[in-house]
């Protein structure tokens, strides 16, 4: 690390964090009230347009941003500009590209009329419009982020994305309150992209001096890019063709209501199991640490369960907690008419809990150099999610969507394990052992309070946090007992036992 980056304000990174965690949960009801669900079903149908217009650049700027830092801790300012221009023009390329594209599908959204009345149907296109011109005009100015951080500028970056989190939705309610609605929404985002972009331009070339130059940048660099794109590029794939394409497919067969139903249900699960992997990261060894020997138990196999193991334990608790007080959650928090997305929440949490929990068998193998047969699988399992979507959306509504999602990801988790036992080696029967042994009391325990919730005809804010603290004490204290061992134990009182120290000035 050089010593620019190590001059990056700590608090940054944590306040930013922090924000990420407690904004959605205050800006996003306020915004889907203010907005109209409505407004908000084709503002996320347009929003899933444009993320596959974004597929291909999106996975190219990490390989053009391993060139740049590349050159740079070279010493060679020559090749980096040129890395720099090469990144520019390809950018500037595909943004006309996806400009052409997107005002293409604009004005042929024909095929969405079977569900959408003609105002709305003019709506979805000028949000189509005005994103895709956002897109496009402000996606080569990812060089000029790129560079910044290829100069190990990172507290400037972070100093960004703070400002923009907080700017970003104070704004949008602002514009919300005014009456423009999902106009409104695009427009601060096409302003805050411009105000960024002004920002990185200046920073650059008054900081660090640097300006991109247009010659040519050498054979193979646009090879190394296209080559290093391509796994990303499948991953990619794959996750448009889950939420994004249902999301599309939702408002094609039923509207814009439904559509908002179903993106509020797949964005607090995104959400959730966002949350999830920031706390489980914290929890779980790195592969690198079995390298170097420093596992305890040594083997891939006490890696992989260890892994799975401390998982389930913070995913369960998650979707138990949900599944007890997600219906008064939703009606207190969104609103009655958003009281189908409980059923999408469960059922696509599900599905990426089972992908999370055994993280650590792509971490297996990347090491091993067997990625590919990972990214190929996940690819599959989409197509045969938007399929499956289309199949079952018009009998079951959204809940057919998510149960799509859902099965189509279990059938995908089945062939991976399948693949990590036979070819990988993995004891997968002995890691759903382990997992069975620690589900029958907290699976119990949450059908109980499930019962018991839902008995109670209304609950309030006060209630609902009240009784959610009292489940989350009971499952901690139930898991140390029937679901943790020892080193799992040790493991979930440290934080505990840290705060416990700084509070009263000594080691618990």
């Amino acid at each position: 690390m050089n010593e620019t980056a190590l001059k990056t304000p700590v608090w940054i990174p944590t306040v930013r964090r922090l924000i990420g965690i407690l904004v959605p949960l205050v800006y996003f009801p306020l915004m889907l009230r203010m907005l109209g669900q409505e407004d908000y079903g084709l503002h996320s149908m347009a929003d899933s347009i444009v993320e596959f217009l974004m597929l291909l650049t999106v996975c190219m700027g990490g390989a053009f941003a391993r060139l740049l830092t590349g050159r740079h801790e070279e010493n060679d300012p020559d090749g980096e500009r040129r890395v720099f221009g090469l990144y520019v023009k390809t950018y500037a390329a595909a943004g006309l590209l996806i400009l052409a594209v997107g005002l293409f599908i604009s004005f042929r959204l024909g095929a969405f009329s079977r569900s959408l009345g003609e105002e709305e149907l003019e709506m979805l296109k000028k949000i189509c419009l005005l994103m895709t011109v956002d897109a496009a005009v402000f996606l080569p100015f990812a060089a000029w982020e790129a560079m910044i951080g290829a100069h190990g500028r990172s507290g400037f970056l972070q100093l960004v994305g703070l400002i923009v989190a907080v700017v970003t939705p104070c704004a949008n309610l602002a514009v919300l309150a005014l009456g423009w609605a999902s106009i409104g929404l695009v427009s601060v985002s096409i302003a805050i992209d411009l105000i960024v972009s002004i920002a990185y331009v200046l920073y650059v070339r008054k900081k660090l001096g640097a300006y991109p130059a247009f010659r040519s940048a050498g054979e193979g660099h646009m090879r190394h890019v296209l080559h290093a794109s391509l796994s990303p590029f499948l991953d990619l794939c794959a996750e448009v063709l889950f939420v994004p394409a249902d999301r599309l497919i939702v408002g094609w067969a039923l509207g814009s209501l439904m559509a908002a139903v179903y993106n509020v249900g797949a964005s607090i699960s995104v959400y959730l199991i966002g949350l999830c992997a920031l706390a489980g990261g914290r929890l779980a060894p790195h592969p690198a640490e079995e390298e170097h020997g420093a596992v305890p138990e040594g083997s891939r196999d006490a890696f992989f369960i260890r892994c799975g193991r401390r998982q389930f334990i913070l995913l369960f608790f998650v979707f138990s907690l949900f599944a007890v007080f997600g219906r008064q959650f939703l009606r207190l928090w969104a609103g009655s008419a958003y009281a189908r997305s409980y059923g999408v929440v469960l059922l696509t949490f599900a599905a990426l809990a089972i992908a999370l929990m055994q993280e650590a068998g792509t971490e297996i193998l990347h090491a091993a150099g067997r990625h590919l047969f990972h990214v190929v699988t996940f690819l599959c399992t989409a197509a045969a999610s938007v399929l499956l979507t289309l199949w079952w959306v018009k009998p079951w509504g959204v809940l057919g969507a998510a149960a799509a999602t859902c099965v189509t990801y279990v059938i995908g988790a089945v062939v991976m394990n399948v693949y990590y036992h036979r070819v990988i080696g993995l004891d997968i029967p002995l890691f759903w052992k382990r997992i069975a042994r620690m589900l029958p009391v907290p699976l119990a325990f949450g059908v109980v309070c499930w019962f018991a919730v839902n008995a109670l005809r209304s609950v309030n804010w006060a209630g609902l946090i009240g009784l959610a603290v009292l489940y989350a004490v009971l499952y901690f204290l139930l898991a140390r007992r029937f679901m943790m061992n020892a080193q799992e134990r040790a493991l979930s009182a440290a934080p505990f036992r840290k705060a416990y120290g700084r509070v009263f000035g000594r080691k618990a």
